[in-house]
């Protein structure tokens, strides 16, 4: 395994893509994330703001006609996104998949230490949406 295919997955002794042995960086995760929305044929527009239940939130991606997107929470405490609301728009979007409407996947940096870990995580989104 090469240098980089080892950064890709978030393993390996640190560098791009790694904040500590072994942890994906924000940046590298919505690379990563960006690229698999693509792939998909989702073709994301970056800070849209959904509202619901009288309150916003700034996704990193969404794709308007298929109703998808993402939005990633780093673990920094001081990140104003940390606060209970990010619980309370999942659960909201969680209803939103169930009912059809909308799909936003959920993405919290302590959750997705590794690029396999993320990859899993998205292969379970796009898993649940529909075509």
């Amino acid at each position: 395994m090469t240098y980089d295919e080892r950064n890709d997955r978030g393993i390996g002794a640190g560098g791009p893509g790694v904040s500590s042995p072994g942890r994906l960086t924000p940046e590298r995760a919505r690379q990563i994330l960006n690229a698999r929305f693509a792939t998909a044929g989702l073709d994301l527009v970056p800070g849209v703001t959904i509202e619901l239940n009288g309150s916003s939130l700034v996704l990193d991606g969404y794709h308007a006609g298929r109703a998808a997107g993402y939005v990633y929470f780093g673990a920094d405490p001081s990140d104003p996104a940390r606060a209970d609301i990010a619980q309370d728009f999942s659960r909201a979007c969680a209803d939103l998949a169930a009912s059809g409407e909308r799909y936003i996947l959920f993405v919290f940096q302590e959750d997705m230490p590794t690029s396999d870990a993320l990859e899993r995580r998205i292969d379970a989104f796009f898993a649940g949406l529909p075509r």
